[in-house]
């Protein structure tokens, strides 16, 4: 059987990870996380697999499952950002 936190997520899913990123990163506990499957671009809907989430090169260490997940982040408060945790996400300059 998995362990759970308090919250009863599974430790080490990727929402657990996603809670456990932004606290690291100073960011208050969000009111709710939505998984979406999709984001959209160029006027059609993206699966998150479909990213480029490894280097080709160097010695980074990709996520254990290599798969892509993608949430809506609601805070009860106003945050700053932009929001980037995890793998890379100290490497997000803002553009596109």
């Amino acid at each position: 059987m998995p362990k759970r936190d308090a919250r009863g997520l599974q430790i080490g899913s990727p929402e657990h990870d996603l809670r456990r990123l932004l606290r690291l990163a100073g960011f208050p506990d969000p009111a709710d996380v939505e998984p979406v499957p999709c984001t959209s671009s160029g006027g059609r809907d993206v699966p998150w697999h479909a990213f480029i989430r490894r280097r080709e090169k160097g010695q980074g260490k990709p996520a254990a499952d290599g798969a892509g997940y993608g949430f809506r982040i609601r805070f009860a408060e106003q945050v700053q950002g932009p929001v980037a945790v995890g793998y890379g996400g100290a490497f997000w300059d803002g553009g596109i």
